[in-house]
This record gives structure tokens, sequence and C-alpha cells, in this order.
């Protein structure tokens, strides 16, 4: 069964210019591949410190990717906003999209849906890569 997955997380790496080189492209090539390995759709995008990140999957390696998220040191004070089943996918690749400026003011209130706008909106504006397509969304 499919389900959805929405997590916020403050970055305990550098997120600024050339760190794409650094940790950050670390990340995210660990990311890609594991999405890319379990199935995983979404999108990924980051604004000042924090990260937010929607993923859309089969339940056990959703699962898999939040353990190993929580445990990573790269990544502190993480919440987990969502975590339903769903009919069908949104998404067809994986994602990651990345706006410069400040942080997101007032993150610990936001509800999964304005996560979601949110992280569609900034990756609309900058896309930096996707995956080949890894389904046929419906």
């Amino acid at each position: 069964m499919l389900h959805r997955m929405v997590l916020t997380a403050r970055s305990e790496i550098d997120l600024g210019a050339g760190s794409l080189s650094g940790p950050l492209g670390f990340l995210l090539t660990a990311c890609m591949k594991t999405s890319i390995e379990n199935c995983l759709t979404g999108e990924m995008a980051w604004q000042g410190d924090q990260f937010f990140l929607v993923m859309e999957g089969e339940r056990r390696p959703l699962l898999r990717f939040l353990a190993s998220a929580r445990r990573d040191a790269r990544l502190s004070q993480m919440r987990r906003l969502e975590f339903s089943a769903i009919d069908q996918r949104e998404f067809e690749t994986w994602s990651v999209g990345q706006r410069t400026g400040k942080g997101v003011v007032g993150v610990e209130a936001l509800t999964a849906g304005e996560v979601r706008a949110l992280i569609r909106d900034i990756t609309n504006q900058n896309r930096i890569a996707t995956s080949p397509r890894l389904i046929l969304a419906a």
C-alpha cells in the first residue's frame, strides 16, 4: 500500500554557497540514491537552515528512510507531519530545490499541507536536480 510522508528538519551542516561540493552534496546524493533504489518519489527543498521533504512509496521503505534520517547527525529537530495511506502518487520522480534567504518564520506551526505547498513552490522556482521517472503517476 502506498503512503505519503512529510518531514521538516533543521540542518546541522552548511547550506550556503559552495555547499553542494561538501556535506550537502553527499546528503542529497544519498537521498537521491535511496529514493531511486526504493522507488520513493517526491520532493525535498531547503530554505535558510531548514529542510522540507515529501515522499511517497511503500510503507516499509519510507519507515527505513525515516529511521535513517532520525539517526543522521546532519539533521536535527525533525518533525514528521504526515504519514498516511494514499490511493495514488502525486509525483513520478524525486526532485530537490533550494530557495536562498532566511529560514521560514513559524516553521513549527506549518501543517503537512502547507509544507507540501512550500516545497512545490521552492522546487518550481529553483529545481536543482530531478531523478529519472520512477513510476507513472495516475
